[in-house]
């Protein structure tokens, strides 16, 4: 029922052992092959960053119908003969779809190629026809050209200076260092860093476990402060930090009220309907 195919075992066999072999030239050794294990599958992650959550049928019904209509397609398979690499990769994919949702890129791209085997037969011409390729080059040119004006349009050139974190970066520039401790979220950090700035936390998940960093589970302690599950004064005065930057998806943009920071700097963007603020410790 299978597609024969053959294969030269000894190449697959001699790729695979240099492939394991250089995974560990690096400076850092075995640990860089545990790094994937110590951050795969950890709850923390896993429940709530976007990425790492299962799709949810209810608001992602079209990615279930493609599914459906990639597994229909061998249905319809007209040698009833399947290729055995194309299904094992479809089915390795969808499983990562179905696990989290930042899979649907791998099984978008990889469905094609099933997609494109099992259906072939319906587009494939008995008599060939000669295409003179003069009047291709043309067609093609203008299509590019035609898609490039459609995705280009309506675009609006993204001037970092209308970022809301480029003026909250300006405010810090100008009344404070860089050594300062400073706070920002799990979105915001990745910024602040760029700017030179040693923030709380950033938006590289596995790094704040504390298997990876052997110091302390920075990411799950965040969690609980966005969740209430720790005191916000508690934790302030935990790391005493010099200023702040929370936005108004932030749990302390309202338990902030009662610490001992002040309000220094507030920007209000429009475009996503997001208050910025900037505290500083008294």
């Amino acid at each position: 029922y299978f597609l024969e195919e053959d294969y030269k075992l000894i190449p697959l066999i001699v790729t695979t052992i240099i492939m394991i072999i250089m995974g560990f030239i690096n400076p850092y050794k075995i640990e860089a092959i545990k790094y994937f294990f110590n951050s795969y599958g950890i709850a923390a992650i896993n429940n709530n960053i976007i990425e790492m959550m299962p799709i949810n049928i209810q608001k992602y019904l079209i990615i279930y119908i493609y599914i459906f209509l990639v597994l229909l397609s061998y249905y319809f398979n007209k040698k009833n003969k399947i290729n055995l690499r194309y299904l094992l990769l479809t089915l390795g994919t969808l499983y990562l779809l179905l696990e989290h949702y930042k899979g649907i890129i791998f099984f978008s791209i990889t469905s094609i190629l099933a997609f494109s085997y099992n259906l072939k037969d319906y587009f494939q011409s008995e008599k060939k026809e000669v295409v003179n390729i003069k009047y291709i080059k043309p067609i093609i040119i203008s299509l590019i050209v035609i898609l490039f004006c459609i995705f280009t349009i309506n675009i609006k050139i993204d001037n970092e200076k209308n970022r809301p974190l480029y003026k909250l970066g300006i405010y810090l520039n100008k009344n404070s260092s860089k050594d300062i401790k400073l706070y920002t979220n799990y979105n915001n950090g990745n910024y602040f860093e760029y700017l030179g700035y040693k923030v709380y936390i950033d938006s590289r998940a596995e790094v704040f476990l504390k298997v990876n960093n052997k110091k302390e589970n920075i990411l799950k302690e965040y969690f609980d402060l966005e969740k209430g599950r720790i005191n916000c004064q508690k934790f302030l005065d935990k790391y005493k930090f010099d200023y702040l930057i929370i936005d108004s998806n932030d749990l302390l943009y309202v338990t902030i009220r009662d610490t001992n920071y002040e309000l220094v700097y507030e920007y209000y963007d429009n475009k996503d309907m997001i208050n910025y603020q900037i505290y500083k410790r008294r």
